[in-house]
């Protein structure tokens, strides 16, 4: 199959090999045993009025990521220490999952507001979306 041909492209980041999908833009790699691990990598502003850190801090609040990789089935593959580092204002984060469907719903929340909601003053790990 030629390159054209291909469901995906084939890119390189920080010396590891990576699968975009024409389709939908989904990224995954494939470890030296076959393994496919997709991802997503997102940015976002921290809010402190939510109980999240300041988003100077190169430290991103444990919440809602948490609840995130709960929700969606995944986990934090990549923190971009450097980008967090020198982003005074953008907090950066990789969300990886063995299953494609879970970064794909994952990816809903692009765009949207994520947080923890407070009811009846007790913190519940409630995630609420909008825009």
């Amino acid at each position: 199959m030629i390159d054209s041909e291909k469901p995906f492209y084939i890119t390189y980041l920080d010396g590891k090999k990576y699968y975009k999908y024409k389709k939908d833009n989904t990224i995954f790699e494939a470890d030296d045993d076959d393994t496919y691990i997709y991802v997503v990598s997102i940015c976002f502003i921290q809010e402190p009025e939510y109980g999240e850190n300041e988003s100077s801090s190169s430290v991103i609040s444990q919440y809602p990521l948490e609840d995130i990789c709960d929700k969606f089935k995944s986990y934090c593959s990549d923190y971009y220490e450097k980008e967090n580092t020198e982003d005074k204002e953008l907090s950066y984060v990789e969300f990886a999952s063995d299953n494609i469907n879970n970064i794909k719903k994952l990816k809903s929340i692009i765009g949207k507001h994520v947080y923890n909601q407070k009811k009846h003053t007790t913190l519940h790990k409630i995630k609420v979306f909008r825009n």
